[in-house]
């Protein structure tokens, strides 16, 4: 007599299951986070900047650059002479009464607050990638 019986089986198959795919693309994912908070992040501090220059020539701002470290991102002033002093950050600014402007620290917890919001829409498409 026949066993009545339902046969349960799962193959495991699509990209989230390869991991060379899923390796490459959250790698991807991760730099074009960076990515975006690192744009988001000179956006913020080139706004800054025209807001708390005094004597706003343009110069330093034109010496701001993301530079790529790996997958990380970094946000300079080009190691630019009196970039310490501006940010307050050098020995000069404890003897003077200008302490600086801490626009780096300022943005930096700005983009930190905002790694999320920025991050989602990337996350969002990784996923619906993964999905195909």
């Amino acid at each position: 007599m026949p066993i009545a019986e339902i046969k349960i089986g799962t193959k495991a198959a699509g990209k989230i299951f390869d991991p060379a795919i899923t390796g490459m693309l959250l790698d991807r994912m991760t730099e074009d986070i960076n990515e975006e908070l690192a744009d988001q992040g000179l956006f913020l501090l080139q706004m800054r900047l025209d807001r708390v220059l005094q004597n706003h020539t343009g110069y330093y701002q034109s010496r701001l650059k993301i530079n790529r470290q790996g997958a990380d991102r970094v946000i300079t002033d080009s190691n630019i002479v009196y970039g310490p002093w501006l940010e307050g950050t050098s020995f000069r600014n404890q003897a003077t009464r200008f302490k600086g402007y801490h626009s780096f620290r300022t943005v930096g917890r700005q983009l930190d607050q905002k790694k999320v919001e920025l991050a989602r829409p990337i996350v969002d498409r990784f996923i619906m990638e993964m999905n195909s």
